[in-house]
């Protein structure tokens, strides 16, 4: 897919990621460099938004993507083990679909999906499933 031409501020590293920042017709976006794989040159100067410098769209449109809503809130349980007794906490975490809850089989008992209804079923589902496969090998 060919993004059309941008106009950059610079580049950015987070978290060993880096991202080109960049106005495209004219609103901010973020690119990452490791999903460019062509590039052209052109005489055209670069058309920055007046006033506006790199560290501002960069934070901007970090915080937009960094609380972006996912597709689902799932609250969940979540269990500590201590000499005196085991402690409960409660927690939210969002996923982008239901099945992406079935990650939290990995910790076992220690986690305990509550959460939309939906959420409770694939964990519960897959959890069975896992047994089974268990037992069928």
């Amino acid at each position: 897919m060919q993004p059309g031409p941008l106009d950059p501020y610079g580049l950015v590293s987070k978290a060993g990621a880096w991202y080109l920042v960049a106005d495209r017709g004219g609103r901010p976006r973020l690119f990452r460099t490791n999903r460019i794989s062509d590039a052209v040159v052109t005489a055209e100067p670069v058309r920055r938004r007046d006033g506006v410098e790199l560290a501002r769209v960069w934070e901007e449109q970090r915080r937009e993507v960094e609380h972006r809503s996912s597709g689902l809130r799932v609250v969940v349980r979540v269990g500590r083990r201590r000499l005196d007794g085991d402690e409960w906490l409660t927690a939210e975490l969002d996923y982008p679909v239901p099945a992406a809850v079935c990650q939290l089989l990995q910790f076992g008992t220690d986690v305990e999906v509550i959460f939309p209804p939906e959420a409770v079923r694939e964990v519960a589902l897959a959890g069975l499933r896992e047994l089974y496969e268990e037992h069928m090998a």
